[in-house]
């Protein structure tokens, strides 16, 4: 028998039957007795595995003699200061361990008493003006040089120009050392705006294009490569300026027969060694490898 078959011979049967119980008498069953209500069932939730537990990014290496000084600054700009008053050069000199930076100063600075101050710079909480510029968007590294760095010196080069050549005129036969500081002064005063338009006209466009994909032929590597290279080279006679003004003026030190004009140059110049400081560092030891790391890829 197929299956249509069975089922018609099976809903014939069920007609029949329901027929039969038509036609018979009904019995009143008594009413059932009231059940209690059974109680409400709270259907359980399912379980909800708990999340994993949040991971973070693993800490930089702590500091140690083997340690780059300029990665020291880079990744806590406040230790600056520490390196800066233990006479370390972190921007020129970046790449030099702390180790090897603190043999170059012949037994001036203990290396377990600088580490243990570092330290304390590491653990501290970090001030509000502490910022690292090694995950910021290289274009706004570069915003940040040219809005920050550059229209400092463009301000502060013209506004220091004659200042030194009034105190060196007023002061120059009691100071015989302001010769040398104005000659070292014109110096920076005439390679340091060639230097801002080599940034802002060839260098900084290029690596801007090489961050967005558009510098692609080895040829535009290679200019930014050698364009960084020239940078570097041209870091390094600043910071030789700025090493000699700081030997020759003790550290910025106000004599005692300076007149206002006298203090007023050595702010200046301690502030101009203090931003180029900065300027250079970021550029060095931030700025550059990340570039020649994109460009080599």
């Amino acid at each position: 028998m197929n299956v249509r078959t069975l089922l018609a011979v099976s809903a014939t049967s069920l007609l029949a039957a329901c027929a039969g119980r038509a036609a018979a008498p009904r019995a009143v069953a008594p009413a059932p007795a009231p059940v209690a209500a059974a109680p409400a069932v709270v259907p359980v939730p399912a379980a909800v595995p708990a999340a994993p537990p949040a991971t973070s990014a693993p800490a930089p290496a702590a500091w140690s003699a083997a340690t780059p000084v300029g990665r020291i600054v880079a990744e806590r700009p406040s230790a600056a200061r520490v390196l800066e008053r233990a006479g370390i050069d972190y921007c020129c000199g970046g790449t030099v361990s702390l180790g090897d930076a603190v043999r170059a100063r012949g037994g001036a600075v203990s290396l377990a008493a600088l580490l243990g101050e570092l330290a304390a710079v590491r653990e501290a909480p970090a001030p509000a003006t502490d910022r690292s510029f090694t995950d910021v968007p290289l274009p706004e590294v570069l915003r940040y040089i040219e809005a920050t760095h550059h229209e400092f010196l463009r301000t502060e080069l013209p506004r220091l120009a004659p200042i030194v050549e009034k105190v060196r005129g007023v002061h120059g036969t009691a100071h015989p050392e302001l010769e040398e500081v104005a000659t070292l002064f014109a110096t920076l005063e005439r390679d340091l705006p060639p230097h801002l338009e080599l940034e802002e006209r060839r260098l900084f466009p290029a690596i801007v294009a090489l961050d967005a994909g558009r510098a692609t032929s080895s040829l535009d590597r290679l200019d930014v490569l050698e364009a960084l290279a020239l940078m570097e080279a041209q870091h390094d006679g600043a910071g030789a300026a700025l090493h000699r003004l700081r030997a020759l003026t003790k550290g910025y030190a106000v004599p005692a027969d300076a007149c206002a004009s006298y203090t007023q140059l050595l702010t200046g110049l301690a502030a101009l060694e203090a931003d180029l400081h900065a300027h250079v560092h970021l550029e060095n030891n931030v700025l550059a490898p990340r570039v020649q790391a994109l460009a080599r890829r």
